[in-house]
């Protein structure tokens, strides 16, 4: 409701505007209100076609409901044009190309994306022990899995873990 009432005021600042446009998606995907998320993000675009945040969190909200991913694929790949060597918006790409079945493709970049970590993240082991469980590397995904839940508690984790031998 606050960034809703905020953009009453931010009309003439194009820049901020996009901004809450940017929040509005972001908070309407958690509600998972995916039809007012993805108008939000495609106003951030018009206002901004260069938003990098904005492509990047695009294509991965979309990825994850598996909607659009030839789009996001090309969002992703702009945002990575635009910041490259951002091991977040690297991942996103993996993930895509993840579930475009890419897997040979997603499991390079998903590599580099880990190699610019100074500190490694749990989602971006978890893609790629998933990436890693696609081409049928079970045993080097558990490991990523584990690696994985050894920085963050996660049930889907350990699960994923179970059902593997």
């Amino acid at each position: 409701d606050y960034l809703e009432d905020g953009l009453a005021f931010v009309f003439t600042n194009a820049r901020l505007q996009s901004e809450f446009y940017l929040q509005l998606g972001a908070v309407h995907h958690q509600l998972k209100d995916h039809r007012e998320s993805d108008y939000y993000f495609e106003e951030v675009l018009k206002i901004n076609p260069n938003h990098a945040g904005a492509l990047n969190n695009f294509a991965y909200y979309l990825s994850l409901r598996d909607a659009r991913l030839d789009d996001a694929l090309k969002m992703s790949q702009k945002a990575n044009a635009i910041s490259p060597s951002n091991p977040i918006y690297l991942d996103t790409q993996a993930w895509v190309l993840h579930r475009l079945d890419r897997h040979e493709e997603a499991l390079k970049i998903v590599e580099g994306a880990l190699a610019l970590l100074a500190m490694p993240e749990a989602e971006i082991l978890e893609h790629y022990g998933d990436i890693l469980k696609a081409l049928g590397r079970d045993t080097a995904a558990k490991e990523q899995y584990q690696k994985a839940l050894s920085l963050e508690a996660s049930e889907i984790l350990r699960t994923k873990i179970k059902a593997l031998p």
